[in-house]
């Protein structure tokens, strides 16, 4: 029963571990995509603004 109680114990603990891994996968990939999105349109507006001071939009 020692060795079963050891084996719970670890079990248990790489359970946490790896939600706990997932959860932070999870919550830096919505950081990476929210990062993309504000670069992308960052991007354009600046490309916007560009072009029309080249006058040629």
């Amino acid at each position: 029963t020692k060795e079963q109680n050891y084996q719970r114990y670890r079990e248990e603990r790489f359970r946490t571990l790896s939600e706990t891994t997932n959860q932070r996968v999870l919550w830096w990939s919505l950081a990476q995509l929210v990062i993309l999105v504000i670069a992308g349109l960052w991007q354009m507006r600046h490309l916007k603004g560009f072009f029309e001071a080249k006058k040629l939009v």
